[in-house]
């Protein structure tokens, strides 16, 4: 449920980053609770060529502001190529995922409405050993409103 909108600073400095389910790295910079449940900011640093499962959220949309690298996208069958300073944004309901290609980068994802993030949160208090485990990550997923429909790649230790 939405709250009333209200003006708000976020300034996450340091970043608080965590591990993410790729084994990268990540930071939420906006979450929910800050904006009244209207959407949700985190940064991610991909230190390899990795890739997300294919995936479908039920009532998220997805943007990705690319701040430094180069990030491949695959949406319901269309692929984009996105350099620094592309955004993509990909709707509720479609199967995608997103890979590096090189071995570094940095993207912004954005979720309308918020919440996702808490997923990612939860993920990274998992160990390896829980990280690799398909039916427990299936069901966090399930938990906040989206379906796996490929594994994670082993994540780095």
């Amino acid at each position: 449920m939405q709250s009333e909108l209200r003006p708000f600073l976020a300034d996450p400095r340091p970043r608080d980053f965590m591990r993410s389910p790729t084994g990268n790295r990540f930071a939420v910079l906006v979450d929910a609770m800050q904006s009244g449940g209207s959407f949700s900011v985190l940064e991610f640093e991909q230190l390899d060529n990795v890739a997300t499962p294919l995936h479908v959220h039920d009532d998220v949309d997805e943007g990705f502001l690319v701040l430094e690298g180069h990030f491949e996208f695959e949406s319901a069958g269309e692929r984009f190529e996105a350099n620094p300073t592309a955004f993509v944004f990909l709707p509720r309901g479609k199967p995608h995922r997103y890979s590096l290609v090189g071995d570094r980068g940095r993207i912004l994802t954005f979720f309308f409405p918020g919440g996702t993030e808490g997923y990612f949160r939860e993920v990274a208090q998992l160990s390896s050993q829980q990280r690799a485990k398909r039916d427990l990550m299936a069901a966090l997923a399930e938990r906040y409103g989206f379906t796996l429909l490929d594994e994670y790649d082993q994540p780095r230790s």
